[in-house]
Formats: C-alpha cells, sequence, structure tokens
C-alpha cells in the first residue's frame, strides 16, 4: 500500500509529544479538536516521526476538504425530518443509512446460525468506541437480522417519526437475499421482526460526542433522555428502541411499521454512513461472507479517509468473535479480500506496529 504524498509543508510531531492544535487560520478550535484527536489515534498505531507528519498534513487537509463539503452540501440540499435523523433523503435505491454506534459494535454480529441468546433484564456492555459506551438488550442479533434492519431503514426514509409504514412481505424478502420464497423464508421474516422489534439500546455519551442542540432531534419531552452533571463532566443518556411498532395483515401476509422519535438519537450530530444493500447481498452470497458483510458496515461507518489503521484486536472485540486471535486473522483476511473484490476498499494489508500489535490498513 502506497501513502498519499504531502505536498504542502509537514507538520512536525513525535510519539512522546503532545499534539500542537494548527493555527486558527487554518482550522477552525473545534476542527483541532478533531484534528488532535485523529492524530493521537495515529499514534497508536506507529510513533515513526515521517508516518506521524505525514499522517498530520493527510488529516488536515481531509478535515479542509470535508468542511468544503459540508458548505456545498448546506447550501444545494435542504434540511427535512426524515429518517434516520435530520439529513437530506438519499434517492439512491441501493444506499441505506446506518448509525455508526451500531455499525461499530456487535449488537448485529457475525453469528453462526442457530438458536439466539437473550440478555433477560440484564443489560450487556458492549465493546463501544471512544467516548461512547453501548449497552444492549434483547436477542442477539446476526448479520441478516442486520440485512432486514437496513432495509427498513431504507423504506423508512424520508418519512417523519410514528408514520404507519407499509411493507409488502415478498418484495422484502428479495431485498434480504430470498429469491425462492415459502414457508421457511417466512418463518425467518416472523422470527427477525421478533428479535429486532425487541431489541433496546442505552447509549452513554460524555461531552465531546454530542451537544445538549441535538436534543432537538427528539421530542423536547422525551423521557428517553437523561443529562447527568458534574462539576468535571456531562453525560448525555439514551434509552431507546431500534424500532416501534410492528402491525401484521393475516390475510395478505403484509406488514405495518413505525420507527420511534427516540430512535432517531442514532443518527443525531450526522454520527451514521451509508451501505450499499447490493454489495452486502453479494457479499452475503457466500458460505463465509458474515465477518465481511459487518466489516462492510465498520468499514462505511469510520470517516472516509484515503488510509485507514486500526488494530486487529479491535476488530476482535467489537465483531464479538470468539475466535482466537491467529483463527480471527486468517477470517480477517478473507473478509478484507471479499471486500476488496466487491469494490468496499480498493486495497488493505496486515502487519505489526512498533508494538508489536497486529494492525490492518484499508484504502478507500
Amino acid at each position: 500500500m502506497t501513502t498519499a504524498n504531502a505536498k504542502t509543508k509537514k507538520t512536525k510531531c513525535t510519539a512522546t509529544d503532545d499534539v500542537s492544535p494548527l493555527p486558527d487560520d487554518v482550522l477552525t478550535r473545534e476542527e483541532q479538536k478533531v484534528f488532535k484527536t485523529k492524530l493521537n489515534e495515529a499514534k497508536k498505531v506507529s510513533g515513526d516521526t515521517d508516518y506521524l507528519a505525514r499522517s498530520a498534513e493527510m488529516i488536515r487537509l481531509q478535515i479542509i476538504k470535508s468542511r468544503a463539503q459540508n458548505r456545498t452540501t448546506a447550501s444545494t440540499q435542504p434540511k427535512l425530518l426524515t429518517l434516520p435523523g435530520v439529513i437530506p433523503v438519499n434517492r439512491s435505491t441501493h444506499l441505506a443509512p446506518l448509525s455508526n454506534w451500531l455499525a461499530r459494535t456487535s449488537i448485529f454480529a457475525p453469528r453462526p446460525p442457530g438458536s439466539r441468546r437473550h440478555t433477560g433484564v440484564n443489560w450487556a456492555k458492549l465493546s463501544s468506541p471512544r467516548g461512547v459506551t453501548i449497552y444492549y438488550n434483547g436477542p442477539e442479533l446476526d448479520m441478516a437480522d442486520h440485512t432486514l434492519y437496513l432495509n427498513l431503514l431504507k423504506i423508512a426514509e424520508g418519512r417523519k417519526p410514528n408514520d404507519t409504514i407499509y411493507i409488502n412481505r415478498s418484495q422484502l424478502l428479495k431485498k434480504c437475499g430470498y429469491e425462492k420464497q415459502g414457508t421457511s423464508s417466512y418463518d425467518w421474516l416472523n422470527a427477525a421482526f421478533d428479535r429486532i422489534f425487541q431489541a433496546n439500546i442505552k447509549i452513554v455519551i460524555d461531552n465531546t460526542e454530542l451537544r445538549d442542540e441535538d436534543k432537538d432531534i427528539f421530542e423536547k419531552d422525551s423521557s428517553e433522555i437523561e443529562i447527568i452533571q458534574g462539576k468535571r463532566e456531562k453525560k448525555l443518556i439514551m434509552r431507546l428502541k431500534m424500532m416501534g411498532r410492528l402491525i401484521e395483515v393475516p390475510d395478505t401476509g403484509d406488514y405495518y411499521f413505525t420507527v420511534p422519535p427516540e430512535s432517531l438519537a442514532l443518527f443525531a450530530n450526522h454520527m451514521f454512513g451509508y451501505n450499499d444493500l447490493n454489495i452486502r447481498l453479494e457479499i452475503q452470497k457466500h458460505s463465509k461472507g458474515d465477518l465481511a458483510a459487518w466489516l462492510q458496515s465498520y468499514i462505511c461507518a469510520v470517516d472516509v479517509e484515503e488510509h485507514h489503521p486500526v488494530l486487529v484486536e479491535t476488530l476482535l472485540r467489537h465483531s464479538d468473535s470468539k475466535s482466537r486471535p491467529n483463527d480471527f486473522i486468517k477470517r480477517l483476511k478473507i473478509a478484507l479480500d471479499m471486500c476488496q473484490k466487491s469494490g468496499v476498499i480498493l486495497s488493505w494489508e496486515i502487519s505489526k506496529n512498533e508494538k508489536k500489535q497486529w494492525f490492518v490498513k484499508w484504502k478507500r
């Protein structure tokens, strides 16, 4: 893999120095915080001075580029109250929005087929991205459930919270990869609906992730939101259901469903990416495609960067894999190959950093 060459003056930094914020005429104060966070992540991969200098310049350019893109989007696309979140409706039929918080945890995990356990009355703490702690209550969800959930979000896109949304069972099953339909596929759909509509999430966010004004996305009197303020910290706690009500019409086999307003919390502050449903179906046709399907969502959830390094151990924990590290690396290589062949990434490599930790880098 090649690293992009920086054409402008490099930002000097070392593995032990604090990251100095860039001048205000280059990045705003908020952008400087983003810059510092991303560069500290790069330090975990390697302390090499040249590597960090290249990373710093690339991060700076990406932030400036993102700022320009956001201004263009804001001037050309109206803000609409849609599902999910306050975003313009995406008219591409094959792109489904997915919350970064869901994509980067094991709420939907590459589990083998079989019976699903339930957390019961307890909240299960999941491996979560920095700055947020996510808990789950409900039955275990797998990658087939994930595909169904993505398609439900796509169907709901552009609809108001609590709207009654119609589902044609046959069309939905086709979108989930069931070309031939019968009793077994209908039974799977009913069971998958039961699992998704039982799913509950609790998100604890520190004050670096979500602003108070993001509460406007929800109902002002929403009881699912709780703010805890202390002398040195402020946390936002949200308890929400992933989906609302589901109504089945016995005579036709069709369904109606709703998405509750509080579930918009999953997409607040534009914390989401887009999952290509066509690519996802192609990946899941293969018997070993579940980890690749999970990885596709993880890749689409992180910031768009030319090179993105992540520790293999992080992927192992966040996917809730029960494999031994060496076995997981073998599975991961197969999954990365599938993501490359399907166009999710352009290239990838796995190697060890200076701390002898395995990490993977991909190029989008």
